[in-house]
């Protein structure tokens, strides 16, 4: 406690502690204005580079290339077998002359090499799948159903192999006389006129819309020889791996599909 003698000497010690605080005051730290302003900045720039950065990321995995069995859902019609489904580059065999164990008169190991790639056999098909394949349940109770054991969906076969079916009949067909002369006729051969006539013309009809569906735009280049234009027919493609997808049906067969009587026996052979 401070005792004052006289009123004067209260007013001189109170003037001089308002002077004490203002002084105190002067000396009250003040924030550093421009370290704050950069200190903001900065965090602006990293905050909007962390986002651009995030939105490029976000931009790029969405037009990242698409896999193979991302387009195979896409542009395919969904099958049970797409799980079988792989790629790899192929290069025809295209020169015009081109051996192959699959072209030219025809002999019962020739034959055989045809039946062997055709696989008719039917796998089951999950009927709530059906709709994707741009199909009503109107017609169900003409389905054949696998057994329960066998998934009791709806048996169904690989239109590419029924394709490969038709291109061997009309082969056939187109060695009519040497098969006579040979005694031996395959199956389409034993039918009655009409009916070959009638086969052929289904087989090339759904060759013709299969092929118009593709619209393959593979180029195939031309030549120049001696006194006129040629063509290269040799082309690489990407393709599905044939032999995988035959195993997948034959290791999912739910009706067995048979060889035509006429190269059987040389199998058992």
């Amino acid at each position: 406690m401070f005792f004052f003698n006289s009123p004067a000497e209260r007013d001189n010690a109170e003037e001089g502690l308002l002077e004490d605080e203002k002084i105190d005051d002067d000396f009250v730290p003040r924030r550093p204005i421009k370290r704050t302003l950069i200190h903001r900045w900065w965090s602006w720039i990293l905050q909007s580079l962390a986002f651009v950065c995030s939105l490029t990321l976000f931009i790029l995995s969405q037009y990242k290339e698409p896999s193979d069995v991302a387009c195979d859902l896409q542009l395919s019609t969904w099958s049970p077998a797409l799980e079988a489904v792989s790629y790899h580059q192929t290069t025809f065999q295209g020169k015009f002359y081109q051996p192959s164990p699959y072209r030219g008169t025809p002999t019962p190991e020739l034959d055989w090499q045809w039946e062997e790639i055709i696989e008719a056999s039917a796998f089951d098909f999950p009927v709530d799948k059906v709709h994707l394949l741009n199909m009503t349940d109107k017609n169900a109770d003409k389905w054949h159903y696998t057994e329960r054991e066998l998934g009791s969906g709806v048996a169904a076969s690989a239109w590419g192999f029924h394709q490969i079916h038709c291109l061997n009949i009309l082969r056939q067909i187109s060695y009519k006389e040497e098969y006579h002369k040979q005694g031996r006729l395959p199956r389409i051969l034993r039918e009655p006129p009409k009916y070959i006539r009638d086969h052929a013309d289904h087989c090339i009809e759904l060759i013709r819309q299969d092929m118009v569906c593709r619209a393959d735009v593979t180029p195939y280049l031309i030549l120049d020889e001696p006194n006129k234009l040629g063509v290269d027919f040799s082309i690489t493609k990407k393709c599905r791996d044939f032999d995988q997808i035959r195993r997948w049906i034959r290791s999912h067969t739910t009706i067995e599909s048979f060889k035509d009587s006429f190269v059987r026996d040389l199998h058992s052979r």
